[in-house]
């Protein structure tokens, strides 16, 4: 095999690196990371079962493990573009399509989301995990295989009073992700 060095890219009077990349996504700066990267700041794993909160609160999630090794963006909520292969649920815009049959195997196109990356503070539980509500999309998903692209930052991670506010604030989110969500392509 060949072997062909580049020179260093510049951006902003600073080189790219994998120094620059992690330090954006230690700060939560995913849009910046991409921007270095040349597209968005993705992380996988497979959905396995949580508590059963976000169901309970009206917003089911599917909870990934953090992938070891990997850099992960800072604690927050965020807007993301998850793709799902072979899932055995639909997005409602496809169902009512009739795109995607209940129970297909073909893989769903990308569904935009709000992602909590890292503890619950309002639960008092530290674990860091990955809890994706794809917007507008019902079904099964334990055991499936989810790749989460973080597109912007929505806020940080804090403790709410209690479950109403918290509730409310998903609320919230779920909104903005919906209004940047029109504004940006699907692919």
């Amino acid at each position: 095999f060949a072997v062909v060095a580049v020179e260093p890219l510049p951006e902003d009077g600073r080189t790219i690196s994998a120094t620059w990349i992690r330090e954006a996504l230690d700060s939560g700066e995913v849009e910046l990371a991409a921007g270095l990267l040349g597209r968005p700041y993705c992380l996988d794993g497979v959905v396995g079962s949580g508590m059963r909160r976000g169901r309970q609160l009206g917003f089911p999630t599917a909870n990934i493990l953090p992938p070891h090794g990997r850099a992960l963006p800072a604690d927050g909520v965020y807007f993301v573009r998850a793709s799902l292969g072979g899932g055995r649920g639909v997005s409602a815009e496809q169902d009512s399509a009739g795109e995607r049959p209940v129970g297909s195997d073909a893989p769903l196109s990308a569904l935009f989301g709000v992602v909590n990356l890292g503890s619950r503070p309002t639960f008092d539980e530290a674990e860091r995990l990955i809890e994706t509500h794809l917007l507008d999309y019902s079904g099964d998903l334990y055991g499936e295989r989810i790749d989460v692209c973080f597109l912007r930052q929505i806020r940080g991670i804090r403790r709410f009073p209690g479950i109403d506010e918290l509730r409310n604030q998903i609320e919230r989110d779920v909104a903005v992700a919906r209004s940047w969500a029109a504004s940006e392509p699907n692919e």
